[in-house]
């Protein structure tokens, strides 16, 4: 089953919704507004309560590394030490807005690019194959 991927949206809900929600998510784009929304709906501790890692069968999701949120691994990142993890076979990270992939171990490491800027970049894995995709918004 196919399942998309996205990674940095840095509240902006109207690129969010461009790539994921259709008309689910209505309104204004800035950081602010999005927190304010959150807040209104009693959400914020829900976003606070989510967890650095996701495990979803054998797919690991995270912002930075598996370690750290603020870990940065780029296509020539020598060092990959950070996101090698056993017992997965992908690996799905954003952080430094870049679309692209490779292998980490015996992992595929996809990093979805970001949806805070237009156009607004987002992944679709099915199984272990990777489709980049950028939408306009």
């Amino acid at each position: 089953m196919p399942l998309a991927l996205v990674s940095d949206i840095h509240g902006n809900d109207r690129a969010f919704a461009a790539v994921c929600l259709g008309d689910a998510v209505q309104g204004g784009h800035e950081p602010r507004q999005v927190l304010d929304r959150l807040a209104d709906a009693g959400r914020l501790d829900q976003l606070r309560s989510f967890r650095p890692t996701v495990e979803l069968g054998s797919l690991l999701a995270f912002h930075g590394s598996p370690r750290s949120y603020d870990d940065v691994l780029l296509p020539e990142t020598e060092d990959d030490s950070a996101w090698r993890v056993a017992g997965f076979e992908v690996l799905a990270g954003g952080h430094t807005h870049r679309q692209w992939t490779r292998a980490i171990g015996g992992a595929l490491y996809v990093n979805p690019g970001a949806v805070m800027s237009e156009p607004a970049e987002f992944a679709v894995l099915t199984d272990r194959s990777v489709e980049f995709f950028r939408c306009a918004y």
